[in-house]
């Protein structure tokens, strides 16, 4: 709950589970019940506290996973879970009871299945994996993969992911051949763009804006060092100064100890006191209502991406390590053309970011309808993912 992108896609999500089963339960793990109330309020929060306590006592069995028959890894796992059931824990108590009564376990769409972010992998791949072993209906959505080179996460991979019954890729260029190489069979897998491009797309404004949106992301895994930033400072003032138009700020990350607005504030110091304005969003609604004000957005973000891509606004992205390189390559593969990719380590940034603001900027009004015609056909995508797992999970079809 500390990411509008992650939040959008779980609100689509719930809404398309909603759809299918009205009168159902949907339970969602989190460490933040209060913001899951605001931002989903017909899902029911799950302490993710239960989850940890399960996840700790269950690594020695993650080692053993390849070494036993699965007849008997079965059966430690229900020794294990008799041995959890023994520790007098609400919250870990609750949180096996919501799995086993659950009638299908899910994973909303992100992008954790990656080194940067291996301990949240692992723990969601040892929930989706248990609920696969038991016979549940399993699926993963809106899901972008890699890079992946840790021995640990790719064998935890290689022995959950093949179980699953869908896995529905937002990007198809570094995920595909990822599953491939861990054994996962075509048939369970589909490419169907992030599930946020829906809510962007139906909150699209009738035409373009005028101004630069921007955003960039700094952290550890997206690597932007100082230097970089001074030269998109540069960049972006000379940009707003040609074209005669206002930077306006896209935070995505907030709730963090390096939210996007505190760069973003200094990115955009002098230009028509924009950088006062660069206020945390706390609604995806909001940050993709202040996308639509925009012509172009540059952007570090990948959700700054997709929010702007979905409303037929084209984008350039920013990126510098293999993670974002992928993402924002991934994007493009999806979009085509109106989703350029600068790297941030080019030897000639200044002149080449500059050059492709302009020409972005000038082409935006012709990138628009194959922009939004991308965007209809990855939501279709997308539904019919959902569909498909409906069905599954109706028919008592799921993997066994």
């Amino acid at each position: 709950m500390r990411n509008l992108g992650d939040i959008a896609m779980l609100q689509v999500a719930v809404k398309r589970l909603r759809k299918f089963w009205p009168g159902s339960s949907i339970e969602v793990l989190t460490s933040a019940p209060n913001m899951l109330v605001h931002y989903c309020p017909d899902a029911h929060p799950v302490s993710s506290r239960g989850r940890t306590i399960w996840c700790k006592t269950q690594n020695l069995l993650g080692s053993i996973q390849n070494v036993v028959p699965a007849r008997a890894y079965n059966l430690l796992m229900s020794l294990h879970e008799m041995k959890c059931r023994m520790i007098r824990n609400e919250d870990l108590t609750t949180f096996l009871t919501s799995l086993h009564q659950a009638d299908l376990v899910i994973a909303s769409g992100g992008g954790y299945l990656t080194d940067t972010f291996e301990k949240d992998a692992i723990r969601v791949l040892n929930v989706i994996g248990l609920a696969a072993q038991s016979g549940k209906p399993t699926a993963m959505f809106g899901q972008g993969i890699g890079p992946i080179k840790s021995r640990k996460l790719l064998s935890k991979a290689g022995t959950t992911l093949p179980l699953l019954d869908l896995i529905a890729l937002r990007e198809k260029r570094a995920g595909l051949p990822i599953l491939e190489s861990l054994g996962v069979a075509s048939d369970n897998v589909m490419t169907t763009g992030d599930d946020s491009i829906e809510l962007a797309y139906e909150a699209r404004a009738a035409g373009l804006g005028t101004a630069l949106g921007v955003n960039l992301r700094v952290a550890a895994y997206s690597r932007v060092q100082e230097h970089h930033i001074k030269t998109l400072r540069l960049v972006l003032q000379d940009a707003a100064g040609k074209h005669g138009v206002s930077l306006v700020p896209v935070p995505i990350l907030f709730r963090s100890k390096e939210p996007d607005n505190r760069i973003i504030r200094y990115l955009l110091s002098g230009n028509n006191d924009a950088s006062e304005r660069c206020q945390t969003l706390e609604d995806p609604v909001k940050a993709i209502e202040k996308i639509g004000l925009c012509r172009i957005v540059i952007t570090g973000s990948y959700h700054g991406a997709v929010f702007a891509l979905a409303q037929g606004i084209p984008i350039v992205g920013l990126a510098r390590s293999a993670y974002y390189m992928d993402k924002f390559l991934g994007l493009a593969d999806q979009f085509g053309s109106g989703c350029e990719v600068i790297s941030l380590d080019d030897e000639n940034l200044r002149e080449k970011l500059a050059g492709s603001i302009d020409t972005t900027y000038r082409s935006a009004e012709q990138l628009k309808p194959q922009l939004l015609k991308a965007a209809e056909r990855q939501i279709a995508l997308s539904r019919l993912a959902y569909q498909r797992i409906y069905e599954l999970a109706e028919s008592g079809n799921a993997k066994r």
